[in-house]
């Protein structure tokens, strides 16, 4: 083509595309309506580009009572685009989500681990709470529609998805919730503290690691963590990851209405050649206790134990401890490791399993993350439910009579809990026993 011909090309080339954007974007204008800046189709062009563009704020504004979409769509739509801010706000999105689960070495024994080690870097407390909205608004799609998750076909479409949004969300929530265990007041970054955790490396007798002075492979915020959970089950510690633990107060409230809390303080000593280097590591650890149990909670900030007023640091003596991190303000909920971890975990299964088959992936891996809890040793297993293809509850630690082999290993469903007691019930059984599957996890790896 000689030059002459180039330019011309270019000059047709450049009219058609104006007259063909030019009538596009027309017939777009009529079709959102442009001149109607609260019409549905407007609204929801407007609300998909800002998720988009990640501007999560801006779509909660829009939606929210007196917000200019308000009432442009119908409540699950709304429900549905409020949760997907809710969720960015929390630094996920449920592309993110799903990969991140699906991309976790299931080739391991640690199949769990390995996924909190991918989304450690995006737990922080507020992102939990952010993650507790989004399954608030999952949660009222499904009260809406009387949708109830659990395995029987469902033809909502919207319902559909908000089930299987509700578990992905809870299985990044549990996630979160158990890589905030190793936060405590570290100052190394959450990731670079599980990825010690998950090290098979052994532990070097000529260096100290001043997050792990009691040198057992498990950064001393885990410790915390383990130990906390233990003294609430047991009263005292049977454990050997902390050297004491004493209580501290009992009877806080926090300004929590309804509640009641008390405070152990936790001491581990230095080993080895952290002798050289390092003092004794404290931590204050705050236990919810009512009628079921004892209940160690994840905590964000301090506060003062009488009334939960807000202070800058620690103060035993005027009575500023670690503030319990509360999910819901409205209901006052408590972020419970065996609330955000264990019954997250179970939910999530059950969720996804409403929508997508076992053999799917997805459904599979959140099935091995389960295991993960499950055979971290050996006396985990009787506290583990395995279902058969009938949905029978057996405890994994028995034997299937038609293989020989334990059932943790040919059930079709795996929990975190007990068998029912009942013949009527199909959840497991979870109470604040259960806390000692999360501790032998913790301590296992």
């Amino acid at each position: 083509m000689i030059k002459s011909e180039k330019k011309l090309y270019w000059i047709i080339y450049g009219f058609i595309m104006f007259f063909i954007l030019s009538f596009v974007s027309c017939n777009i204008s009529e079709k959102i309506g442009i001149s109607d800046k609260n019409s549905e189709d407007t609204c929801e062009y407007k609300v998909n580009y800002l998720l988009d563009k990640g501007q999560y704020d801006e779509v909660v504004n829009l939606l929210s009572p007196g917000g200019e979409c308000a009432n442009a769509m119908s409540v699950e739509e709304k429900d549905l685009n409020l949760a997907a801010a809710y969720l960015g706000k929390a630094g996920f999105t449920a592309v993110s989500i799903i990969r991140d689960i699906l991309t976790s070495n299931s080739s391991t024994s640690n199949a769990y681990g390995s996924f909190i080690g991918v989304i450690a870097d995006r737990a922080s407390c507020s992102g939990l709470k952010y993650l507790n909205k989004a399954l608030s608004y999952y949660e009222d799609i499904l009260r809406t529609t009387g949708v109830v998750c659990n395995g029987s076909s469902i033809s909502d479409p919207i319902a559909k998805e908000a089930c299987f949004m509700k578990g992905v969300v809870e299985v990044a929530r549990a996630g979160a919730s158990f890589a905030l265990m190793f936060k405590g007041n570290a100052t190394t970054d959450i990731k670079k503290l599980i990825d010690y955790w998950l090290s098979s490396n052994p532990i070097n007798p000529s260096v100290c690691d001043l997050n792990d002075i009691n040198r057992n492979g498990i950064p001393d915020t885990a410790d915390f963590s383990a130990c906390a959970m233990d003294y609430a089950v047991h009263g005292s510690l049977t454990i050997q990851s902390c050297d004491d633990a004493s209580l501290v107060t009992t009877g806080c409230t926090f300004g929590i209405p309804n509640k009641s809390f008390y405070v152990i303080k936790l001491v581990i000593k230095p080993q080895g050649i952290c002798t050289s280097y390092a003092t004794n590591a404290t931590n204050y650890e705050v236990i919810e206790n009512d009628a079921t149990g004892n209940f160690a909670v994840l905590t964000d900030g301090y506060c003062y134990c009488s009334n939960g007023t807000k202070c800058n640091t620690l103060n035993a003596t005027a009575g500023c401890y670690p503030c319990p991190l509360i999910l819901d303000e409205t209901t006052n909920q408590t972020a419970t490791q065996v609330g955000t971890i264990v019954e997250a975990l179970n939910e999530g299964s059950a969720s996804i399993a409403s929508v997508v088959s076992n053999s799917t992936d997805i459904q599979s891996q959140t099935t091995d993350f389960i295991k993960s809890f499950c055979e971290a040793n050996a006396t985990n297993l009787s506290q583990c439910a395995c279902y058969d293809a009938n949905g029978v509850c057996h405890a994994c630690n028995d034997t299937d009579p038609s293989t020989g082999l334990q059932w943790i290993v040919v059930a079709t469903d795996v929990k975190i809990g007990g068998c029912p007691t009942t013949s009527t019930a199909t959840a497991p059984v979870v109470n604040a026993t259960t806390q000692e599957l999360i501790v032998n996890y913790l301590l296992a790896q």
